[in-house]
């Protein structure tokens, strides 16, 4: 996906309280790269309590994942997973 550049030097909001062409531009472009990107929505994967304790190398493995076991979504923080409130 290749982010659109943000206008962060100029203001979002005209004197008119119209957003500005730039950003009305920038949000377009942003809204178009994730949906091509992200066309079949965001998976996050549904494991087990055993399953989620065995990931040990989050590099490569979920960050975010649905503890089927529980019904909590997961996030891994501060090297272990911890339920999502």
């Amino acid at each position: 996906m290749k982010t659109p550049i943000a206008p962060t030097n100029l203001p979002l909001v005209e004197a008119n309280d119209k957003i500005s062409k730039e950003w009305a531009a920038f949000f377009s472009n942003l809204i178009i790269q994730l949906q091509t990107s992200f066309s079949n929505g965001v998976l996050i994967p549904a494991l087990s309590t055993t399953a989620i304790n065995s990931l040990v190398n989050t590099s490569t493995q979920p960050r975010l994942v649905y503890n089927s076991d529980t019904n909590f979504y997961m996030v891994y923080k501060n090297g272990a997973f911890t339920n999502l409130i």
